[in-house]
């Protein structure tokens, strides 16, 4: 929640992108953990634990996070 907030405020305020660039940006910041971090805990065999949790947990909310972001930035959705 905390970082598309952040990427919206920046995009919006502080770059000045058009709102296609916003709600790109804002929806690419609220995607999850990708496995590449589980890959390369599993290959050194570090935080194997700590990576699947975190690309699980992540996963999770963003299933729900996503949603209410792309119903925000719609297209005539919004303020």
């Amino acid at each position: 929640v905390v970082r598309p907030a952040l990427v919206w405020v920046l995009a919006a305020h502080v770059f000045a992108l058009s709102p296609m660039e916003i709600a790109v940006a804002t929806i690419a910041a609220g995607l999850p953990t990708g496995n590449n971090v589980f890959i390369l805990a599993q290959r050194y065999r570090l935080y194997e634990d700590v990576a699947a949790s975190a690309t699980i947990i992540s996963t999770a909310a963003s299933a729900v996070t996503l949603s209410i972001l792309v119903a925000l930035l719609a297209p005539g959705a919004g303020p």
